[in-house]
């Protein structure tokens, strides 16, 4: 493969992803409760395969997305959502991973049960994935 066609293949690649996200996110904020939840679905397989590729808007745009969508009328999607964090925790900058858990903290405190409870469930999932959260855990019970 010469350098040439090599390059192309890259910014090809990254234009797709850019496109892709794109989609993804439109289709999340669809009427239709099955479009947001297979397109928080697709969003999941991006992100558990080392494939996607973020840039700074597009980490900012998927976070506030997946924030949106835990609030969503459907259950389903609610739940799809709070497990995309998991996976986004370790694509993200650390300014996009503190927004996410002031966001689920200020969640907590929201008079919405269903909220309530699925952000907690988040920040759970979030600190939990958070790069030395492991070692962390292991010390302090090593110590006990």
């Amino acid at each position: 493969i010469s350098r040439h066609t090599w390059t192309w293949t890259v910014i090809a690649s990254a234009d797709m992803s850019h496109y892709h996200v794109s989609s993804l996110l439109e289709k999340m904020k669809s009427a239709d409760k099955d479009f947001r939840f297979m397109a928080t679905n697709d969003l999941m397989s991006e992100l558990q395969r080392d494939s996607i590729k973020l840039d700074d808007e597009s980490e900012r745009q998927i976070v506030q997305m997946l924030l949106r969508l835990l609030d969503d009328k459907n259950g389903e999607v609610q739940n799809l959502a709070v497990r995309c964090l998991g996976p986004l925790v370790g694509k993200v900058k650390e300014t996009q991973i503190e927004f996410i858990v002031d966001t689920l903290c200020a969640n907590m405190v929201s008079g919405k049960e269903q909220l309530r409870d699925i952000s907690s469930i988040g920040l759970k999932t979030v600190i939990g994935e958070m790069p030395g959260a492991g070692s962390a855990t292991s010390s302090s019970s090593s110590s006990s």
